[in-house]
């Protein structure tokens, strides 16, 4: 066999015509024209943060701003302060103005008695729940 008449790849010779083991050159490799977005804000904020409140709420006394028969949930009576979820005689369990310790005490002892009736009991003695 003639080396010249061979159609395929003799001594690492390229067949005329074939696209595919024709020699190519590295393809430039493209680069964006335009460039990528910034992290920067554009603008400048137009409100600046609020400042807090100057009043600080209030801790409400027995009797004070805070209408305890407004506040529908066992949870949010006992943690407002002057209130308490407790039974009152012929009305339903319902949130009211909390006793104080001095009424308390007198369940000393008596765990049912001070609880339903809205007082804290501990270690055998009732007190108030905000005092």
């Amino acid at each position: 066999m003639d080396n010249l008449s061979c159609s395929c790849y003799c001594d690492g010779g390229v067949p005329n015509g074939s696209p595919v083991a024709a020699p190519t050159t590295a393809a430039p490799v493209a680069t964006p024209t335009s460039s990528a977005p910034s992290a920067t804000p554009v603008g400048q904020p137009t409100a600046s943060p609020t400042e807090s409140p100057t009043a600080t709420p209030s801790a409400s006394p027995i009797g004070g701003s805070v209408d305890c028969p407004d506040l529908p949930t066992k949870s949010e009576c006992n943690n407002t302060e002057g209130c308490s979820w407790r039974k009152v005689k012929g009305s339903p369990k319902a949130c009211y103005e909390a006793l104080d310790t001095q009424t308390c005490s007198k369940w000393d002892g008596k765990k049912r008695k001070c609880k339903k009736k809205g007082c804290v009991f501990s270690d055998a003695v009732c007190t108030g729940r905000w005092d």
